[in-house]
């Protein structure tokens, strides 16, 4: 026979409860215990709770119901039921705006606002109700009254907090007054005063009452003949201050004595001059001061010369007297003399023409420029090499005042060379080679200042080169311009052993010359090395920039190594072509004079 539990166990829940609502408006549900507990075969038996500890309730009333089950572990199980309810128990955070000032109206009264607070928020109602004592719309009366507002934040579960402001009704508005017109009249000793209730004429204000403070100017004296504006100033005695203008007349009846004298006035840099009208006076005088006036008193260029004016003396009380002068009107200031550094370019014939408003930079003058020269004029090819060249501006105004600058010029020769080429035939030596120069070929060419250069300056043909061939030759002047020309130059065999035209490599030897010259850049004194195959005539030639030949030198040489000195201590520096011929050779190079 087998026993069995088939009872179930007694559960009791305990009571419904509620949690608080936190800063977010949630609560958890906690662990709970039956309230009474009893099996009949198990003491203890196992209880269980859904939903578990720690779920989450939102919003303020917001309810679970927890279930707790009961088990003997014997198959058997009972539950019981019970509400957890979610409350929101915290006050809204309100803060109240700083403390407020009204301004009174016009009839000393103000009247309260709807106020906002500056912060406003509760844990579950995002929008508490706000509400205001005493209402917007209530008045205040009187100047500095005060009144205390109350802001009270109330939640949707009916928690509720206060904030308090003050406001004050200020009076900002001042009295309200109007000045009169007064006449004073200078007693013996040039002096009068007065009151402020000589220029009050009437006043109100919306709180308090008029009272007069001053008035300012009080007291007049000769330098005050004539209408002055004074100011009265009044208050309502709640801090609010008003002012109004008056008018004073002050009178004065003795004319002044005006006394001239003749001056000079030069024009200055704007074409014009101003004479004061203090320079022409000679002393007036008046008994109350006087006020001085020159007609005319602004002269230009056009008026250089002695002009007739008129001074005026006139004395605070509309008095006045006058006298006339003379003014010496002259013009000393001399031009503002501009350079610029112009570059003038060469023509075909090898001259350039500078004007000098080429050079002139926008000189000016207060009375105009009417004449306006350069000392040099005229350029050519020898002014390529050293320039930059100075010139020099000279200006000159109506009055003979006069003024120079210096402007740099640079003359340029952008013009190529005018290349013409010969036709050639030439026989190869008995080793079957000659040579030609470029120079012999092409040396009809032509520039406006001087051809400088041939290249190539030879070239070599051999048996390989029979017929005609083109030799393209490059001309150049002393600024690098170019042009190229082209010979014929017609290569025929020696059939008898000799040779035409070219020259002839006997040793057929096709390596440059050399020629050696040292220093260079050099200060005066220069040296010539260079080797000759044998003892033979050679010629030195020096060029300068223009193309002109300044030196020339014909000597023996000797076979081997030849030295010859350059003495050119008397030339100026400058860049010179030295241009040496032989009997083998031809050859030139450029050579820096400079000190």
């Amino acid at each position: 026979m087998t026993l069995n539990d088939v009872t179930s166990p007694t559960i009791t829940c305990p009571a419904n409860t509620t949690v608080a609502a936190n800063a977010s408006c949630q609560g958890a549900v906690g662990s709970y215990s039956a309230a009474t507990l009893s099996d009949n075969c198990n003491p203890s038996p196992t209880v269980t709770q859904s939903p578990a500890a720690s779920t989450l309730l939102t919003g303020h009333n917001a309810t679970q119901t927890v279930t707790l089950t009961a088990n003997d572990n014997n198959g058997n199980s009972a539950n019981c039921n019970f509400t957890v309810t979610l409350k929101d128990v915290t006050k809204p955070v309100i803060t109240c705006p700083a403390n407020v000032t009204i301004n009174a109206n016009a009839s000393c009264q103000g009247t309260l606002a709807a106020y906002a607070p500056t912060t406003l928020s509760d844990n579950c109602n995002p929008t508490p109700t706000v509400t205001q004592s005493p209402a917007a719309g209530t008045s205040i009366s009187g100047h500095n009254a005060v009144r205390t507002v109350t802001l009270t934040a109330t939640d949707a579960a009916g928690n509720t907090q206060t904030c308090i402001l003050t406001v004050t009704l200020k009076d900002v508005t001042p009295p309200a007054i109007v000045c009169k017109a007064y006449t004073a009249n200078l007693d013996a000793t040039g002096n009068v005063s007065i009151t402020p209730a000589n220029v009050y004429q009437s006043g109100s204000d919306n709180c308090g009452v008029v009272n007069l403070v001053s008035v300012v100017a009080s007291s007049f004296n000769c330098s005050n003949v004539g209408n002055n504006v004074v100011t009265l100033t009044a208050n309502d005695g709640n801090g609010n201050t008003a002012t109004c203008n008056a008018t004073v007349t002050v009178r004065d009846v003795t004319p002044p004595v005006a006394k001239c004298q003749n001056v000079t006035a030069n024009i200055g840099p704007s074409g014009t001059v101003t004479v004061p009208a203090a320079s022409v006076n000679n002393g007036s005088t008046d008994n109350c001061g006087l006020t001085l006036t020159l007609t005319p008193n602004t002269f230009n260029c056009s008026q250089i010369g002695v002009r007739l004016v008129t001074l005026k003396a006139t004395d605070p009380g509309g008095n006045m007297s006058t006298c006339t002068a003379k003014v010496n009107v002259r013009d000393i200031t001399g031009p503002t003399a501009k350079c610029k550094n112009p570059t003038i370019y060469l023509d075909d014939i090898g001259h350039a023409t500078l004007t000098a408003a080429q050079v002139n930079n926008g000189s000016t003058d207060n009375c105009g420029i009417t004449s306006m020269s350069i000392d040099w004029t005229s350029f050519n090819c020898s002014e390529l090499e050293g320039s930059p060249w100075s010139v020099t501006l000279s200006l000159k105004d109506a009055s003979g005042n006069s003024s120079t600058c210096l402007g740099y010029v640079t003359v340029k020769d952008a013009i190529a060379p005018t290349a013409v080429c010969e036709d050639v035939t030439v026989t190869l030596g008995s080793n079957g080679k000659v040579t030609v120069y470029s120079e012999d070929l092409a040396f009809n060419s032509t520039d406006n200042c001087a051809v400088w250069s041939y290249s190539p300056i030879a070239k070599l043909y051999t048996t390989a080169n029979l017929g005609p061939n083109n030799l393209t030759i490059t001309v150049k002047d002393w600024s690098g311009n170019a042009s190229t020309c082209v010979s014929v130059v017609t290569v025929i065999s020696n059939q008898n052993g000799d040779y035409q035209g070219g020259v002839d490599d006997e040793e057929g030897n096709v390596d440059p010359f050399e020629f050696v010259l040292y220093p260079n850049p050099s200060s005066g004194n220069a040296m010539m090395a260079f080797l000759l195959p044998a003892e033979q005539t050679f010629t030195v030639r020096i060029f300068d920039a223009t193309g002109r030949i300044i030196y020339s030198h014909i000597q023996m040489g000797l076979e081997g190594e030849n030295f010859m000195p350059l003495r050119l201590g008397d030339l100026t520096p400058g860049v010179y072509l030295v241009d040496f011929q032989s009997e083998s050779w031809k050859t030139q190079k450029r050579l820096v004079l400079q000190r």
